[in-house]
């Protein structure tokens, strides 16, 4: 076996201990610094990397002995850590990491031209970086890719594509030693489609919904790694079969949506377009976990798949920071949640763009692959847009339409159920939902019999088996009984963070004089809500993920009923 170990944020070789358990039962241990060829006569089934300052990672897969893999191991996170300068709004940030191809060790003496700008020489020869900050994203924002070309001592020469963007782009470039120039070509997905820059739009306001009785999300587990292949082990070159395949790169499911997301959305586009396009990369992945394409790997690293390469952007990273965990889902297990680049039923033929949809009998203004499974959908944001691409699923560009303050403000969820479930109209393969990577197992009340007018704890058990924070959750609560129906004390909603990888407890309060609670045996009911509209209050926008339910938990008492309860009758 041939084992390769990177860091995934610098792409750098690093160092780790190795434990294999093969086939026969059979382990092995093993020193790691960057490379090391393995002797592996069976098949591995198990293996574990574990390395000082990183998240452990255990791979249980069968590997045959002439596996070539990589191992992106994942910093462990640092309180407080900002990972880059501020910019000033509407600039843009470019960090340039210059690593040899052969090594992954840092590149010295390393130059950057950028298209439109003077060329730029500072270098950190510790970590290989070039950057370049702050420069006016407007400058460059005339709807135009660029180009940007690294020069090393030694080394050949890459000129590569970006698109402008406010915010930090990082690259990570693997140069070849050697003399003369590499050209990179852009992705396909979204690069020859024209784009244009907008502004995330004002949040809408709605109204408390009517009661705890939401659909609410199946909890599944993510998948903790992904195996994708690649064309080099240092994961840079992005395949489509698997003979150009021929290297094996795992990553924790979060890493690879962050690597992927600003390749298949226009890392420019609205927060929300964003955090929708994170749930449906982040699916289409763990379906494939599922579903592996080979037996050396989960799925392909370029457009044949989706597109995923060492390149992230910091609007992305937080798109994808925001939804951790949260997937579509066809019942329990993770949808194949197919998207493309402009799903309107109707090819112009004027645009110069591959439509690919075999059915568009649907016409204008709607979406939708009859053919295929996926019926008619009405989309008033693709009226007069040529189809590009396979029209199956959510629309790329429908997606940021949607956000527009023209188009009602939407947010990522739902845009997320207008393609996938016809907002709560399921049918065929427009049957996907939203899942919820928490889970609550338990719930206490105390006290269990209270007076009208006092304060119930309610305590609460919780998984969050995301590899990410939830930052943003709220817990409502209800009390239930068949002569009040439900009571909500909406004063005392709790925003809770719950942190990566963590079961923990969590509380909060229950007046009952606030929700008017007469005497009487109650039920109480719990739910968590991914607040997603950042406000701090529950509303119709937000996300229910779970509730919990436990029956004739509490006794109210009539205040009148005190003198007795207090034993002062003898």
């Amino acid at each position: 076996m041939e084992l390769h170990l990177r860091d995934s944020e610098t792409g750098m070789a690093m160092e780790a201990e190795i434990w294999l358990l093969d086939e026969n039962g059979q382990e092995q241990t093993h020193t790691v610094n960057g490379k090391a060829s393995i002797d592996t006569r069976n098949a591995i089934m198990q293996l574990r990397a574990k390395a000082d300052g990183y998240q452990t990672m255990l791979l249980q897969r069968k590997l045959p002995p002439e596996t070539r893999l990589t191992l992106q191991l994942d910093p462990l996170p640092h309180a407080g850590k900002n990972r880059y300068p501020a910019l000033p709004k509407g600039h843009m940030g470019l960090d340039i990491r210059l690593l040899d191809a052969r090594t992954a060790l840092p590149v010295e003496g390393g130059k950057l031209v950028l298209q439109q700008a003077e060329p730029i020489a500072s270098t950190d020869k510790r970590a290989g970086s070039l950057y370049l900050w702050p420069l006016p994203a407007h400058k460059l924002s005339d709807e135009q890719m660029r180009w940007l070309e690294v020069h090393a001592p030694g080394y050949r020469s890459q000129r590569l594509a970006f698109f402008p963007q406010a915010g930090w782009l990082k690259k990570i470039i693997y140069l070849q030693p050697g003399r003369g120039l590499d050209v990179i070509e852009p992705a396909e997905r979204l690069s020859r489609f024209p784009w244009k820059t907008q502004q995330n739009p004002p949040l809408p306001q709605s109204s408390l919904p009517a009661d705890e009785k939401a659909l609410l999300a199946s909890v599944i587990e993510p998948p903790a790694q992904i195996t994708v292949g690649f064309a080099d082990a240092n994961c840079s070159q992005t395949c489509c079969s698997s003979s150009a395949c021929d290297n094996s790169c795992t990553f924790s499911l979060e890493t690879y949506v962050k690597r992927g997301l600003n390749d298949e959305w226009i890392p420019s586009w609205s927060t929300q377009s964003l955090r929708a396009g994170s749930i449906a990369y982040r699916s289409y992945g763990a379906w494939h976990v599922n579903n592996p394409r080979t037996s050396r790997y989960d799925i392909c690293s370029n457009a044949c798949c989706q597109v995923n390469d060492p390149d992230t952007s910091s609007s992305a990273n937080l798109a994808a920071e925001a939804t951790p965990g949260m997937m579509l889902t066809y019942g329990s297990t993770p949808a194949r949640s197919e998207f493309s680049a402009e799903n309107n039923s109707w090819n112009d033929p004027n645009d110069g763009l591959s439509c690919t949809n075999t059915d568009l009998s649907c016409g204008d203004g709607f979406v939708g692959s009859p053919d295929t499974g996926w019926p008619c959908l009405a989309d008033s944001v693709a009226q007069g847009h040529g189809c590009f691409g396979h029209g199956r699923g959510l629309s790329q560009w429908g997606s940021q339409r949607w956000t527009y303050n023209s188009n009602g403000s939407k947010l990522f969820n739902w845009i997320i159920n207008h393609y996938y479930n016809n907002n709560g109209n399921p049918s065929g393969k427009r049957s996907a939902y939203i899942s919820s990577p928490l889970e609550i197992h338990g719930l206490q009340v105390i006290p269990t019999q209270a007076n009208t007018g006092d304060t119930l704890q309610l305590q609460l058990d919780i998984s969050n088996h995301a590899a990410g924070d939830h930052n943003h959750i709220l817990v409502g609560a209800s009390l239930y009984s068949a002569g009040t129906g439900y009571l909500d004390d909406t004063a005392n909603d709790a925003l809770i963070t719950l942190p990566a990888a963590t079961r923990d407890t969590r509380s909060r309060s229950f007046d009952l004089g606030n929700a008017s609670v007469p005497a009487g045996q109650y039920d109480v009911l719990v739910a968590l809500w991914l607040d997603v509209d950042e406000d701090g209050q529950i509303t119709s926008v937000d996300e229910p993920m779970q509730t919990y339910r436990l029956n004739q938990a509490v006794q109210v008492r009539d205040n009148s009923d005190r003198l007795f309860a207090d034993s002062f009758e003898n």
